[in-house]
């Protein structure tokens, strides 16, 4: 306008697989104890098994030392392939130990990488060498499987071939992508794995525990609302009566504007003086040039013949100053967008300054676009009406009594400071 590939990595099985799973699940079971928070406990658990694990846990699993010597980090030997685990980039560990500088004792840090895992259901994945499995190829084909047939029997609940269908469909997307190439043995196992977890929580009470409670009765809140707004959102009925009637009344909202300008620069007021010549004015001077040109123009002179006398604008000045037509959602300046959208045909806009230089502006057409090319933005604007009204709908049902606006007006922040509430995170 004159406006201002990941590399492919080798797949590896191990050998002694039963035997490295059930290493690799120990292992599980101590980030799972210290996901609870008991990062002390997990840190002495570890500290006399970073060799052992990172020896004897090489399948699937290698372990190194940093090359700054300062952390440790067990890797997967399908990241590490068969290059030298000194080449291996930290950020794909599975699990980083780091030493504190004070006593020399090894810390986790449980940020796990995202090609890896960042939940245990992940961590599960890796240590059940579930990737290795998924790509295995199929078995041959046989005679098709009744969905009603019982196929396997987890923790003595029967699941027929439907019921495991519809549990990896209904799957979160990010998991479900990670279990898209898995087998339905490797599915179960790993369904399983996760199932045992679930179950010693709750056998345990974590489930009525502070914060997992609240945590718990959040997520279920937050999940289902999530779920109703885009079942609303997707069942929302736009006719083309709808679409005409806003239409009609925005049509401004979709009005084009063919533009003129004449552009006057001047140079910055830290310029030497020498970069200051004829042909480039100090800011007074050319302002006084652009309320000079606005006069003549509104005195009956023709802007083309101005323009390409006067703008420093080589693009558009010998164009007439024509700069085309723009809308309302173009990229301009807002001080330049305000001039132009409130001209109507043939007005000459006062000076506007915008960074080191001021404009004279114009615009010669004023017309809406055509309802069949603005269609699919005035769907949305439709859908967007509509679905605001069914929220505030939704939010009327939901009364509030306030009691208290002190301490309403409060953050987190304000109340830890003054003591107002002692909520404790972590139950002691």
């Amino acid at each position: 306008m004159g406006f201002q590939s990941k590399p492919k990595h080798a797949e590896t099985r191990g050998q002694g697989g039963g035997q490295g799973a059930r290493r690799l699940l120990s292992f599980a079971n101590i980030v799972t104890g210290s996901a609870f928070g008991n990062h002390r406990a997990f840190t002495r658990r570890m500290s006399d098994r970073v060799c052992l694990y990172g020896r004897d846990m090489s399948r699937p699993f290698q372990h190194r030392e940093s090359p700054t010597g300062i952390g440790h980090y067990i890797l997967p030997t399908s990241v590490m392939g068969q290059a030298d685990p000194a080449e291996q980039d930290p950020k794909s560990a599975v699990l980083k130990f780091e030493k504190s500088p004070a006593d020399k004792r090894v810390f986790p840090t449980m940020n796990f990488n995202r090609s890896t895992s960042r939940s245990l259901f992940l961590l599960i994945l890796w240590t059940l060498g579930a990737w290795a499995q998924s790509s295995s190829p199929p078995p041959q084909a046989a005679e098709p499987i009744s969905p009603d047939e019982v196929v396997v029997v987890i923790d003595g609940v029967e699941y027929t071939a439907r019921e495991l269908r519809v549990i990896r469909n209904a799957l979160p997307p990010q998991y479900k992508k990670q279990t898209e190439k898995m087998n339905y043995d490797s599915f179960v196992t790993v369904y399983s794995e996760l199932l045992g977890f679930a179950k010693m929580a709750e056998k345990e009470g974590i489930p009525e525990k502070e914060p997992y409670k609240t945590q718990l009765a959040f997520a279920r809140m937050n999940f289902l609302a999530q779920v109703y707004l885009s079942r609303l959102t997707s069942l929302l009925e736009v006719a083309d009566e709808d679409l005409l009637n806003y239409y009609e009344a925005h049509k401004s909202d979709f009005e084009e504007f063919k533009v003129s300008a004449i552009y006057i620069d001047f140079a910055a007021p830290e310029a030497p003086a020498a970069a200051v010549g004829k042909n480039k004015l100090v800011e007074a001077e050319a302002k006084a040039k652009a309320e000079s040109i606005v006069a003549e123009l509104r005195g009956g002179a023709d802007f083309a013949e101005l323009a390409g006398k006067h703008s420093d604008d080589s693009a558009s000045k010998d164009k007439g100053g024509d700069l085309g037509f723009f809308t309302r959602e173009t990229s301009i300046p807002e001080a330049l967008k305000d001039a132009i959208f409130q001209l109507q045909e043939g007005e000459i806009s006062d000076p506007v300054k915008d960074g080191r230089r001021f404009y004279v502006l114009t615009v010669t057409e004023r017309r809406a676009k055509p309802l069949e090319k603005v269609k699919d933005a005035v769907n949305r604007h439709v859908r967007g009406v509509k679905l605001k009204e069914k929220i505030d709908e939704i939010r009327r049902r939901v009364s509030i009594e306030r009691k208290n606006e002190r301490f309403l007006k409060q953050t987190l922040h304000q109340q830890r400071r003054t003591k107002t509430v002692t909520v404790p995170l972590i139950p002691q």
